[in-house]
């Protein structure tokens, strides 16, 4: 059963990373504006967002905000 939740919140993370990525290409602004207001490289903002670092959930609600998202919509728990 463990390696089983493992991969349902592996799962989640993909969904949220794709959802990060939707808002971002939706507000129309540059992954580097967003990485430079967040105070983090490119590159840092480019791995959280592809997996290849971890996903922080304060990355989430700064990007939410930057994008114009709530964070409960970046996570899919916006019904409206």
């Amino acid at each position: 059963a463990f390696p089983k939740g493992e991969m349902q919140i592996k799962k989640g993370n993909e969904l949220i990373r794709q959802n990060l990525k939707k808002a971002i290409d939706s507000s129309g602004r540059k992954k580097s504006w967003i990485a430079k207001e967040m105070g983090i490289s490119y590159s840092s903002l480019w791995r959280q967002l592809n997996g290849s670092r971890s996903l922080k959930a304060d990355t989430v609600a700064k990007i939410a905000i930057l994008t114009g998202k709530t964070p409960n919509e970046i996570y899919g728990l916006d019904n409206s």
